[in-house]
């Protein structure tokens, strides 16, 4: 299902049609993952909720505040409720990441123990006693209720005009937020300028469809940067959880060194966040959205 505007198609139209299969492929994701990968299909049906509430703000000015505000929380409720599964998995790619980075510098067979700790966990998640059950028939209950919601979106007066506003107020918080990266790394900051960088990410993605060249650069550029931040993220998860842990399974020495690779890793991907944010982020939010009108229209 290709997340885009189609150009010939009422704009009103493209964002009811959009939302809809995103819900149906959330739903799909959830009752149906491909291979019966229970963690895959958790991660996929995030990411179609992390798409609609990049299109309903988009579309916040067309929708109202309180249209905006309902749906908006209905999805990210629904995408929390399916958190703590994706976590204990992302943790185990964080891990298998870090190899890749630096396997051929460094002994990762001293640190494998940790991966079987973090892999167990993850396990202990899925397979043992949990109310995930519970919760993937709530996200499930929820998505259908959307699904009949989103003919009764009011759309009448949406325009491109309107959709540009949508993405400026968004570009303006995602601008504050590399503002802010620049002066400090900070972990919660940062978490912050990425959900507004995924936002965008998806927001120029659906606009590809309309215009096939600025957009396109955009969406490419707004995608590496906030897999940047996200591959930053996970690796501030996955020290929080190592010192939550009795035991890693390392020897003090192995531990130490794992530790200093994470925070290699963080410093090299801070840096080339803010360089990635320096590029895409460089015009005042007004201006972006004038050039998405212009381009667009």
């Amino acid at each position: 299902m290709k997340f885009s505007f189609r150009p010939n198609c009422k704009i009103s139209d493209n964002i009811r049609q959009i939302a809809a299969q995103q819900v149906l492929l959330a739903r799909k994701h959830l009752t149906d993952p491909s291979g019966g990968d229970i963690h895959e299909g958790n991660h996929e049906a995030r990411k179609c909720f992390k798409r609609l509430r990049g299109l309903l703000r988009m579309a916040r000015p067309a929708l109202g505040k309180a249209i905006y505000k309902r749906e908006n929380i209905c999805f990210r409720d629904a995408s929390r409720l399916l958190s703590s599964a994706r976590d204990a998995q992302a943790l185990v790619e964080t891990f298998d990441k870090l190899e890749k980075t630096y396997g051929l510098r460094v002994n990762f067979e001293r640190m494998r123990a940790l991966r079987i700790v973090l892999s167990e966990r993850r396990e202990r998640m899925l397979h043992g006693p949990s109310d995930l059950d519970e919760r993937l028939k709530e996200v499930i209950d929820t998505l259908d209720e959307s699904n009949s919601a989103i003919e009764d979106w009011p759309l009448r007066g949406v325009s491109i005009e309107r959709l540009a506003r949508g993405v400026q107020r968004v570009y303006r918080r995602a601008f504050k937020g590399w503002k802010r990266a620049l002066k400090e790394q900070n972990p919660t900051e940062l978490h912050d300028w990425r959900k507004r960088v995924k936002y965008l990410r998806y927001q120029f993605q659906l606009l590809k469809g309309v215009d096939k060249a600025w957009t396109r650069h955009r969406h490419k550029g707004f995608k590496k940067l906030s897999n940047l931040l996200g591959n930053y993220h996970d690796l501030v998860v996955l020290r929080e959880r190592l010192d939550e842990m009795d035991s890693t399974g390392l020897d003090p020495v192995a531990e130490c060194e794992f530790r200093t690779l994470l925070r290699d890793r963080q410093d090299c991907l801070y840096g080339d966040a803010l360089e990635s944010g320096a590029s895409l982020l460089k015009n005042r939010p007004k201006k972006i959205r004038k050039k998405i009108q212009k381009a667009c229209i």
